[in-house]
């Protein structure tokens, strides 16, 4: 499998340690007293890396405004409402001139950020009826006035950045599954150049790739504690029972092999859009696990599944027993800890209650259980962010404050509730993890990524699967791809993140920034690479 180069260019904003609420989506400008010729604006920002899909949640304070279905807003990214061109939309009243309270919630009603903002009490007086806004002065949910200043420029900046042209500003100009133009064919010297017409050329989405598919492995290992892969059961065939589900994750020293229970679920193969097989579970279904997964009361951890439903699961209550489980604590535990993932309203509900007996509930997530298109869904326990999180496909939909108490996570039961016959899941499940840590952002991404390109799935996830398939017999493709800069390009500087296999030269107007695993010298259509390159970096 051959990788074509995969031009980004990408930025990381940090964000202070300091929260407001459970603060994953901040206020982060507003226009409150324009002046003639100006419209109110509120501008959210996402002071996480990855997208958050804000179905559901809701803005209060200048008349109620509901975000729709499939709103998203990007990992540090931005999203505008008013009357103002790029806004995603328009809140209705007016912004009070003198001061009110602000209040972002998600589909829960929990409060994610707040802002009583005021025209005295030390609130920057620049941005009461001079043209200019109040604007956060960094990348975080800190609060009260000494927090917030005056834009540096009339009317404020919305959907960009707040701080003023001498801060250093990092900005994604070709985001990762961008259209390319293409071909195979040896171009013309000129190709690299802006004026250069490639209207004749083919068209389509990175990643691409020619030749057989690659095997994904799943390469972050060191705090696996359980793993189970429909695709590696032994001896089942086709819609065989399947009693007893091995756990593949060894290194921590305990098998936690899980059995089917009274009634059995089967193996389905070839079920996934790659071709990969699932346990299939008809609601009353089960396997049990025996052995604690050895997760400490006070670490982080993440558990993992690949699955979708074949019918409607019965929503519950995340403050209760009620509802299909997807998956559960064992039956034989004691105590009060509590770590699970059921249906609730249509989505996938997190619960969770502390060895103490405390804190029972959890987080929702926006996106309903699908039972037509297999799901990546994440359960985390963040200790670096203090909060426990709900992750679908990639995108993080939900989270709660986490106080740090206690919780040490039972044996599991899965597709099942705890006791009862009827409150499990029917449908199918390819593949669990479970990690005794809450992985970096980097591990994170990429256990997300294999799951992605294992199962054939197209998700936020950073994954492999080509979206666009090369002709093999070519040994170069020519790739070109035009952008628009608003910054001074002699006060910037530019970096490529890419994956290649096996080989690429990069070019902007014409001009060759840099070249991986290719030899010095003039390229021509035949050049080869130094090496192979596989996996693809």
């Amino acid at each position: 499998m051959k990788l074509a180069p995969l031009l980004v260019l990408a930025g990381v904003l940090a964000a202070d340690p300091a929260r407001a609420f459970d603060s994953v989506v901040v206020f982060n400008e507003i226009h409150y007293h324009p002046v003639a010729g100006q419209q109110e604006f509120i501008e959210l920002r996402n002071l996480q890396g990855v997208d958050v899909n804000l179905d559901g949640w809701s803005l209060s304070g200048v008349g109620d405004y509901t975000f729709p279905a499939g709103t998203i807003i990007p990992g540090h990214g931005y999203l505008v409402l008013g009357n103002i061109p790029g806004a995603a939309g328009a809140f209705t009243g007016n912004l009070d001139n003198t001061g009110e309270t602000l209040r972002l919630r998600n589909r829960n009603r929990r409060i994610m950020d707040e802002l009583s903002y005021d025209d005295a009490n030390n609130w920057p007086e620049g941005a009461d009826g001079s043209g200019f806004t109040l604007a956060r002065r960094r990348a975080d949910a800190s609060s009260g006035p000494q927090a917030w200043t005056a834009s540096w420029q009339p009317g404020g900046t919305p959907g960009e950045t707040n701080v003023n042209p001498g801060t250093t500003v990092e900005r994604t100009l070709i985001p990762a599954a961008s259209s390319w133009k293409y071909t195979t064919a040896a171009p013309p010297t000129s190709w690299a150049t802006p004026t250069f017409d490639d209207s004749t050329w083919a068209q389509g989405l990175a990643a691409f790739a020619s030749g057989p598919p690659l095997a994904p492995t799943l390469t972050v290992t060191a705090d696996l504690v359980e793993r189970f892969r429909a695709s590696t059961i032994p001896s089942v065939a086709d819609g065989g029972v399947v009693s007893t589900w091995e756990d593949e994750a060894l290194n921590d020293g305990i098998n936690h092999s899980a059995s089917a229970g009274a009634t059995t679920p089967t193996l389905r193969l070839q079920a996934t859009p790659s071709g990969r097989a699932v346990v299939r579970f008809d609601g009353n279904d089960e396997l049990r696990t025996s052995a604690s997964p050895g997760i400490a009361p006070t670490s982080g951890f993440c558990y993992w599944m690949v699955l979708k439903a074949n019918a409607t699961p019965l929503s519950g209550l995340v403050s209760n027993a009620s509802g299909s489980y997807l998956l559960d604590r064992q039956s034989s535990t004691t105590g009060s800890a509590l770590f699970s993932l059921k249906a609730v309203g249509g989505g996938f509900g997190l619960q969770k209650r502390y060895d103490s007996g405390l804190g029972l509930g959890g987080p929702v997530s926006a996106s309903p259980i699908s039972q037509t298109a297999f799901q990546i869904v994440a359960l985390r326990r963040n200790r670096s962010t203090s909060r426990f999180e709900l992750w679908i496909n990639g995108t993080l939909e939900a989270s709660e404050v986490d106080s740090g108490a206690n919780l040490t996570p039972p044996a599991i039961n899965i597709a099942r509730y705890v006791s009862g016959t009827t409150t499990g899941l029917n449908g199918d499940i390819a593949e669990l993890l479970l990690y005794r840590s809450e992985l970096s952002a980097a591990d994170f991404s990429a256990v997300g990524a294999y799951l992605e390109t294992e199962y054939g799935l197209d998700t936020a996830f950073p994954g492999t699967f080509p979206a666009t398939t090369l002709a093999t017999a070519a040994p170069t493709t020519y790739f070109r791809r035009a952008f628009h800069y608003p910054g001074t390009p002699t006060l910037s500087s530019l970096r490529l993140d890419r994956t290649v296999a096996d080989g690429a030269a990069f070019y902007l107007n014409g001009v060759e920034l840099q070249r991986d695993n290719l030899p010095p010298g003039p390229l021509s259509p035949d050049t080869l690479a130094l090496s192979p390159q596989n996996p693809p970096a």
